[in-house]
């Protein structure tokens, strides 16, 4: 998903608290990682929704960095 960005794109993903089926671990290896994938600004909000059952989640987002020639 990175790689399509262009410079300066908003990535933005949620994940289940809990990985389910090859779910992500939100932690700070993910972090790395997506900053290795040429991410800033990356950040890890949890919050509480309630459709289709109650569940805690996390929205994954950042910003792609400039291209440096």
């Amino acid at each position: 998903m990175v790689r399509v960005l262009k410079s300066g794109g908003v990535f933005a993903v949620l994940e289940p608290k809990k990985g389910w089926a090859g779910g992500w671990r939100v932690n700070r290896e993910l972090k790395d990682r997506l900053e290795d994938f040429g991410l800033e600004n990356i950040s890890f909000k949890s919050f509480t929704i309630s459709y289709p059952r109650k569940r805690e989640i996390f929205l994954i987002a950042g910003v792609k960095a400039a291209k440096i020639d």
